[in-house]
Parts: structure tokens; C-alpha cells; sequence
């Protein structure tokens, strides 16, 4: 358990090293001025405005380069502009969601 926890830390510490940066907030705001509305929703034909900048390869695996994991981390073309709910279909494939509210139904 406490492995668990140091291994939790290290990503949060890893994502925060991003995320709190300045470069990322100005990259963030550019992305979102240049993007306003989802551009998942948009390929299905409905505007919805964009809640969050969502990166297409995550710069935080394990094995790649410090050099790749900043050109991930701060690349537009690595970036999409999306609503919550395809924000969170990125990240949980509705397979994987399906799976895990069929637990829940008896």
C-alpha cells in the first residue's frame, strides 16, 4: 500500500510539473481562445463549448524520454480542445465504462 502511494505521488508530482507551469497555462488559454467549442462534438455535427485541453499522447508514461515527454507535454498539434463528457470518453473508452457500471446495476 504505501508503494502505491509513493508511485500516486510521483505521477501527481509529475503532472503538477506540467500543469503548474507557466508555459502550460499560457498554451493552455492560446488553445482555448483558438479552439472555443469541443472539437470531438464538432465531428458529429453539435457545438458544444470546450471545458478542457486534452492531450492525444500523454507525455506521462513510463519509458520515454525527458525530451519526448516535453514535446508531448507542450506540442499544440499533441493537443485537442474538448467538452467534459468527450474529455472523459478519451480517457475511458465507453468499453471500459460499460464494464465497470455493469457492477453496479443488481
Amino acid at each position: 500500500m504505501e508503494e502505491d502511494l509513493t508511485r500516486k505521488e510521483k505521477r501527481r508530482k509529475e503532472r503538477q510539473g506540467v500543469y503548474q507551469t507557466k508555459a502550460w497555462r499560457e498554451l493552455r488559454d492560446y488553445m482555448r481562445m483558438k479552439y472555443p467549442l469541443c472539437q470531438d462534438c464538432l465531428k458529429e455535427g453539435k457545438i458544444t463549448p470546450m471545458e478542457e485541453v486534452h492531450h492525444i499522447k500523454s507525455p506521462f508514461v513510463n519509458g520515454i524520454s525527458e525530451e519526448e515527454k516535453y514535446k508531448r507535454a507542450y506540442d499544440e498539434s499533441n493537443l485537442v480542445c474538448l467538452c467534459r463528457e468527450c474529455h472523459q470518453r478519451r480517457h475511458h473508452p465507453e468499453g471500459l465504462i460499460q464494464d465497470k457500471l455493469k457492477k453496479y446495476e443488481d
